[in-house]
């Protein structure tokens, strides 16, 4: 009987501790996640100040002022690939009234689709749309400098960079996972499982 009663208490204590860390985690993950990661929301909806970090959109991009940046890695042989590239938009759509130059980072194998509707954009013609979902990032450093050399190229001044530009990026080069806080709820379970165990042996 002894036995017995310390492995219930041993069941009860550890569903106890299981189901107590799953709730903790779950409140956490679900705090996190919230200040993380949003949306969906219509990119070309939202307006200058409303774009920020951590927050995933679905942007239809018919317009792009060519690439400023690329980011390399090692293939399988050991030589250097291009694995991304960023380029200018804008915010809006072709009818905002308001609106700035930002960026946007795609996989190489967009390249050859962005680089067609950049060519398109400066000749003053339509190739269509293409549909993306990405999630919104703050420039880095490094980022931000090859940005603002692009404009400087073009001979804005740093006031005229300040006021037409915002420091983000669309990230299509990133997994994009809403809903992370559900293995947790395996523990709240398990826990729950285990208290219930103990609580139905103890009255046997």
């Amino acid at each position: 009987m002894r036995e017995l009663s310390v492995h219930k208490n041993k069941l009860i204590a550890t569903g106890i501790i299981l189901l107590a860390a799953g709730l903790v985690i779950v409140l956490m993950e679900i705090v996190i996640s919230k200040s993380r990661m949003q949306g969906p929301f219509v990119f070309e909806n939202l307006k200058p100040e409303e774009i920020r970090g951590n927050i995933i959109v679905e942007a239809a991009i018919d317009t792009n002022f060519g690439s400023y940046m690329e980011e390399y890695a090692y293939d399988y042989y050991g030589f250097t690939t291009v694995s991304s590239i960023y380029y200018v938009i804008w915010t809006g759509d072709a009818y905002s009234e308001s609106y700035k130059y930002m960026g946007i980072k795609v996989p190489s194998n967009q390249r050859a689709v962005m680089d067609k509707i950049a060519e398109a954009t400066y000749e003053g013609s339509y190739v269509g749309e293409r549909e993306y979902t990405g999630v919104i990032c703050m420039m880095g450093e490094e980022e931000y400098q090859y940005f603002k050399e692009y404009f400087q190229k073009s001979g804005l001044s740093e006031e005229e960079i300040e006021e037409k530009t915002i420091p983000y990026y669309i990230n299509l080069c990133c997994p994009i996972q809403k809903d992370e806080g559900r293995i947790y709820l395996v523990f709240v379970v398990a826990g729950a499982i285990l208290f219930l165990i103990g609580v139905w042996k103890g009255k046997r």
